[in-house]
């Protein structure tokens, strides 16, 4: 007889008895708050308990199945689902709790949904195989049991990361700012608290949410009978007269819109230019890269084959720059191709081509633009130059402007000849919080590969730039190795001072910002107008030297003073505006005479970060 060998035990998964960890099966979810993980592990455990599922696949058993090509799930009424009984599988229960919430856009793939229901399961599975080992202590078997019971009491959150964005630029249900608000904290109560519940329908609000729709649907019919009209216009555009292309073979005729290629030979010529010309033409070329002839009266001669990559390609950096979007530069071009004599459905100019090579041409000229950077700060001394700014963003899935967090990040250098600094660049950031801005800012180092040449950081003195343990500068230190001059700018001391004061006159506001302080900035010139050197000189005290003793030791310091600001006028030892006008401020008050203060002038007060 060989020592008694202990048992391993198992646990009934019964519905009519307690589940271990979590307490009875619930046939239902509740519909007044979003379901925990525990609270959705009960009721799965609830629809498995008949013989017909126990023995089924895990994904059949919560959901059914997915549509081709698509990362959400086709509920065929096969499995658990029954619209018409209203009964649904354990994954269409879920996302039908959340679109009652109103988030119904902002939740996560119904595959990806699945994945996290089939990994909470699996943690669950492993629960009940841990418990039935015999050599677990108790002390371990605690641990494990209350950090499982943990995850269970916590919400089953299927949210994007991107919600609160997301939820500000909802197109398909409009919200007041109000409504906003309160849903993001419902959300942030059923992630901790869960003291909130799903309230009844609110016809009011819901009347008004319906007059938005209708708005919005009107708006969108609206942008696409404009969008026909324009499109029609552009087809409609004048050709020009045949006569014009006498002098070329081949010239445009309906035969050639019929078969032409992607390309088209524009050719615009005027009678007198051509008389000038004609002997010259002769001996070129069919297709010349280019010809050009001289230009008389607003009027040019152009012999060129043209591909609509190159006319995209031309016409894209000065649309972006002038914020011209995809679908106008499409009409530009189709109005331009049409009135040459060409056809735009034959030369394939459509909006989504050249969204494609908008693309393409940004990353080819970026390339250029971090080729060149790298060489000019190969090897050279550099100081890093980054700041946290919440910009307008236009969101590409809503077309709506909402507010962001950007980095903006520069190099500077002293051994930079021609210029004073280089913009790296102005990346969105998750937050404004150390962590998210310290990521952005070390990554594109780390592409521009400047880690190595850095020997100083300026930023402001924000708690989040200068903190002793988590603050980004100490932080990209430790990342770098290496120690950093640490020049701060004290722009915003002044800043801390005046707000005090007007929390003593005014008190505390909740607004971002003062109306009294914007209000100053934009009547500025009312109060001050812009003067040159000589209405500066006689409406503003400047320094009275002759107070002086000669020999004194302020007559010195005046001496020492006057002295060198001259010199760093004339040898610009601060190339930086905002520092090199501040020391034309000082000698200006200090009755400097130099050649570099002929154009000095005072200027409306406003931002300038170090």
């Amino acid at each position: 007889m060989g020592p008694k060998v202990k048992k391993r035990t198992f646990l009934s998964e019964s519905v009519r008895r307690p589940l271990y960890l979590l307490h009875n099966p619930v046939s239902e979810l509740p519909t007044k708050q979003l379901p925990t993980s525990g609270t959705i592990m009960r009721h799965y455990q609830f629809l498995i308990s008949s013989k017909s599922k126990r023995f089924k696949q895990t994904k059949l058993n919560m959901a059914c199945t997915g549509k081709t090509g698509s990362r959400d799930l086709s509920c065929k009424g096969k499995e658990f689902c029954d619209p018409d009984g209203k009964t649904y599988c354990l994954l269409r229960q879920i996302v039908n709790i959340w679109a009652q919430a109103g988030f119904e856009d902002m939740i996560i793939s119904e595959l990806a949904i699945l994945e996290k229901l089939k990994n909470l399961n699996k943690e669950y599975r492993k629960q009940i195989q841990a418990h039935s080992l015999p050599n677990e202590t108790i002390d371990a078997k605690k641990s494990r049991e209350n950090s499982f019971i943990e995850i269970m009491e916590q919400l089953f959150d299927i949210a994007k990361s991107n919600f609160e964005q997301l939820i500000r630029s909802d197109k398909n249900l409009p919200r007041t700012r109000e409504a906003i608000n309160e849903d993001i904290e419902f959300l942030k109560d059923q992630r901790t608290e869960r003291k909130w519940y799903i309230g009844s329908l609110d016809t009011k609000s819901s009347a008004m949410l319906q007059r938005r729709l209708e708005r919005y649907k009107r708006q969108e019919k609206l942008r696409e009978q404009q969008y026909m009209s324009n499109s029609d216009r552009c087809m409609s555009a004048p050709i020009p007269e045949e006569n014009l292309y006498q002098n070329i073979e081949n010239s445009p005729t309906k035969k050639r819109h019929k078969s032409a290629p992607a390309d088209l030979q524009m050719y615009i010529s005027d009678t007198e230019t051509d008389k000038n010309s004609s002997e010259s033409d002769e001996s070129d070329s069919e297709f010349a890269s280019s010809q050009k002839s001289s230009l008389a009266n607003g009027k040019m001669k152009v012999n060129k084959l043209v591909t609509r990559d190159e006319l995209i390609e031309a016409t894209t950096p000065f649309c972006i720059r002038g914020l011209v979007s995809p679908e106008l530069q499409t009409w530009l071009l189709s109005s331009l191709v049409n009135y040459l004599g060409g056809n735009p459905s034959q030369m394939n100019i459509s909006k989504s081509s050249i969204y494609r090579q908008r693309v393409k041409i940004l990353e080819n000229k970026a390339t250029v633009i971090r080729d060149n950077y790298r060489e000019e700060m190969a090897g050279k001394q550099l100081c890093l130059h980054f700041d946290g700014k919440i910009l307008k963003h236009l969101d590409e899935n809503t077309n709506q402007s909402v507010l962001r967090d950007r980095v903006a990040v520069s190099i500077t250098s002293p051994d930079f000849l021609d210029r004073t600094d280089l913009l790296l660049g102005i990346l969105p950031a998750a937050s404004g919080r150390a962590n998210d801005e310290l990521e952005v800012i070390h990554n594109l180092l780390e592409s521009y590969e400047v880690c190595d040449d850095l020997f100083a950081i300026c930023a402001d003195t924000t708690a989040v730039n200068t903190g002793a343990k988590t603050g980004i500068i100490v932080r990209l230190c430790n990342i770098l190795k290496k120690p950093i001059l640490w020049v701060m700018c004290r722009h915003h001391m002044f800043e801390i001072m005046i707000s005090k004061a007007m929390k003593l006159i005014y008190g505390v506001t909740s607004a971002p910002e003062r109306t009294f302080y914007k209000d100053f900035k934009k009547n500025w010139e009312s109060f001050f107008e812009v003067l040159s050197l000589d209405e500066s000189k006689k409406k503003f005290k400047r320094f009275n030297e002759k107070e002086l003793v000669v020999g004194s030791k302020l007559y010195k310091i005046y001496s020492e003073a006057k002295s060198y600001l001259k010199f760093a006028l004339e040898h610009e030892i601060f190339p930086r505006d905002d520092y090199n006008h501040l020391v034309k401020y000082d000698a200006f008050y200090l009755n400097v005479e130099s050649q570099k203060l002929k154009n000095f002038v005072k200027h409306q007060p406003g931002a300038n970060h170090g």
